[in-house]
């Protein structure tokens, strides 16, 4: 993990498992209940994260036998009954509420490995595709399009388990109407299937990446040597006003499909076994003019996080 590129300092349970660790792997697969639990776990997912999510514990194991080790794979699977394991074997019971004094090692399911100092991802999305690139520094003149210039966000919206936030930025069209998912939950309905998505998480070591800092700190683009983080394109800034529907710009803590994947958000759905996302809140824009100080809501209809949450300047280049 030292020596792992990523944010959090995150590996990658089948990179591992099929190199370093692979004396690991064939151990645990010679016991029967190893080898029944490996299956099932790669027949549910397609990769594990292995890391130590709380930074003082990273920065106070050095290899020894003070670890607890568990497997989490969402919220819904936290809440009850949750343990790990410590080096001897002992079973140790976990909660939601605040990590124990021991470290502990977590194996989660996949949120995206970020390469420290890798830059803001933007895609421009469709129903089933979905392309973006990474972010630079900040070339000078920057590109036309819609920026954020600075940013606050009242919470992480992130357990402690699962390390530091993915934030994302949709901007997309309403309807106006919500569809009712098979576990009581509400999702709303895209008017065109056309949306952009901006993805960013805590900061690195890098200027060029995209900072939340430790909410609620207020952070501009400038502190970090950027003109700003691109919301839409040049293109998108005269068209997406005249799309059909509401125009809404969307703020949530992504923990499953990475925008860049193509994946609209599921935060409207708390009651979907599978979703980690999390509204932070949302805002109507009828027009894309610069303004500051944009809040941005919780959605009060259906109760999830009610109130303003995020507050967010935006700049039209």
């Amino acid at each position: 993990m030292e020596s792992s590129p990523y944010r959090d300092w995150k590996v990658s349970w089948n990179a591992f498992t099929n190199g370093t660790g692979s004396d690991l792997l064939r151990g645990i697969r010679s016991d029967a209940l190893g080898l029944a639990a490996t299956r099932q776990l790669n027949s549910a997912l397609r990769d594990l994260e292995v890391f130590i999510p709380v930074p003082a514990h990273r920065a106070a194991w050095k290899g020894g036998t003070n670890l607890i080790v568990t497997v989490y794979l969402d919220d819904h699977y936290g809440r009850a009954g949750w343990v790990g394991f410590d080096l001897e074997g002992n079973e140790v019971k976990l909660s939601l509420d605040g990590p124990p004094a021991t470290p502990v090692l977590v194996l989660l399911r996949p949120e995206g490995l970020i390469r420290r100092g890798q830059g803001p991802k933007f895609a421009r999305c469709t129903e089933e595709t979905c392309s973006g690139g990474g972010g630079g520094g900040s070339p000078p003149p920057p590109p036309p399009g819609y920026f954020m210039t600075e940013w606050l966000i009242d919470q992480s919206y992130e357990s402690w388990t699962a390390g530091s936030p993915e934030f994302e930025i949709v901007a997309w069209h309403w309807t106006g109407q919500w569809t009712t998912t098979a576990n009581g939950g509400h999702l709303p309905v895209l008017a065109d299937n056309f949306f952009t998505c901006t993805s960013g998480d805590y900061p690195g070591t890098d200027p060029r990446d995209w900072y939340y800092n430790t909410p609620p700190d207020h952070n501009t683009a400038a502190q970090y040597g950027s003109s700003g983080i691109q919301i839409l394109n040049g293109n998108d800034v005269y068209t997406f006003p005249s799309r059909p529907g509401y125009p809404i710009l969307l703020v949530t803590e992504n923990d499953d499909t990475p925008c860049i994947e193509g994946g609209f958000p599921t935060a409207w759905d708390p009651y979907f076994p599978d979703n980690n996302d999390e509204l932070v809140g949302a805002v109507q824009l009828n027009t894309l003019n610069s303004v500051a100080n944009v809040q941005f809501s919780g959605d009060d209809q259906f109760n999830t996080n009610p109130g303003v949450h995020a507050w967010m300047s935006f700049i039209r280049r």
